[in-house]
């Protein structure tokens, strides 16, 4: 509920910087380092962000498993730093807290991440900060954790050449393999021909990778001419590598009606630009500290 009239003291402020994030794509969503809060019986906390699902952003606070009383009295406020305020998504709210138990924000991608050529967060960096204070009229210093995260995202724009384009037989694919800096498989491409009752359409496969290791993508194909042009451009976002994915591109004989400019020498060029995410590379607390603390000055 609102707290409202409720008196309370000595803040503990979590700062969680996410770096890498000009749009988020995790395959199993990230949670922050648990961080511990003297002033609230020693209780352990952690922010956790789900898949983005449809429009929306999930993101919640959660209490561990841990060693303090079976339920605790406490005010938190939870904001996302945007470019040039702190946005609230919730009121100072005032809730008992059980073991595990755990409280549910949603915002909208749109108000989060870049839209309409609008960059809404600072250096591509999404920041969460979370606040604490207990209940009572114990005088308490305040303190401040600050941890960072960095998203495993790797952006890649291919120009797939597919040669020998009308010697492809329906149900057989011409195959590429989009590899990380580091030369790492990440996702496997695959361009076929459909033929349903003598109509034909050209699909992409996006093929599987399994539960244990998938990704997450934003992806943007388009066919090029002979000058450059796209052509036949589509989009997708938060696809999944954890099952085969079957798109449908073009119509075949929409190629064909313009072969001297988009299939020259039988060639087809096709453009990839692609957002794979495969998770975090960095979670961790780097500075802790208090006004009793010799060095409380912070650097965020």
């Amino acid at each position: 509920m609102e707290a409202k009239g409720v008196h309370i003291t000595g803040s503990f402020t979590f700062i969680w910087v996410i770096e890498n994030c000009p749009t988020l794509l995790t395959p199993k969503g990230i949670e922050s380092p648990v961080f511990e809060v003297d002033s609230l019986e020693n209780t352990k906390w952690s922010l956790r962000i789900r898949d983005c699902k449809e429009d929306n952003l999930f993101y919640s606070i959660r209490r561990g498993n841990d060693t303090g009383p079976a339920t605790i009295e406490a005010v938190f406020e939870l904001q996302l730093h945007f470019k040039t305020e702190l946005r609230a998504t919730s009121e100072y709210r005032l809730i008992i807290f059980d073991k595990g138990g755990f409280m549910k924000f949603e915002t909208p991608l749109a108000v989060i991440f870049r839209s309409e050529g609008t960059q809404h967060l600072e250096n591509d960096a999404l920041t969460l900060r979370c606040r604490m204070w207990k209940v009572g009229i114990q005088r308490l210093e305040p303190s401040l954790c600050c941890a960072r995260a960095r998203q495993a995202l790797e952006r890649k724009t291919v120009l797939w050449i597919v040669e020998r384009f009308n010697a492809l037989l329906p149900e057989h694919c011409a195959n590429y393999r989009v590899e990380s800096e580091e030369g790492t498989p990440l996702i496997t491409l695959a361009l076929g021909v459909r033929d349903v009752h003598g109509y034909e359409s050209v699909w992409i496969k996006i093929l599987g990778t399994g539960e244990s290791k998938f990704h997450r993508l934003n992806c943007e194909f388009s066919v090029l001419d002979i000058s450059g042009k796209k052509h036949f451009t589509f989009k997708f976002k938060h696809l999944s590598t954890k099952k085969e994915l079957s798109i449908p591109f073009f119509d075949k004989v929409k190629l064909m009606n313009q072969e001297t400019n988009l299939l020259p020498g039988d060639v087809l060029t096709v453009r990839c630009e692609l957002e794979i995410g495969s998770g975090t590379v960095v979670n961790e607390i780097e500075h802790y500290s208090s006004s009793t603390s010799p060095n409380n000055a912070v650097v965020i």
